[in-house]
């Protein structure tokens, strides 16, 4: 049975802002969308993170 990173390529691009805010929409925590984000851009503070997301979006 293969393995999920077998079957799948590890991501190497930060998240966009609109990914973050689709994670926070579909139910994420801050801390479980940090844990993702931080693993790919070290510069991800939670701060930085919950101005993305409380940060009123503009069409």
């Amino acid at each position: 049975m293969a393995t999920r990173s077998a079957t799948r390529a590890r991501r190497a691009a930060p998240y966009t802002a609109d990914e973050l805010r689709a994670m926070f929409a579909a139910g994420d925590s801050v801390s479980q969308i940090h844990g993702r984000a931080y693993r790919l851009d070290r510069t991800m503070t939670k701060d930085r993170l919950r101005a993305i997301l409380y940060a009123p979006v503009t069409a």
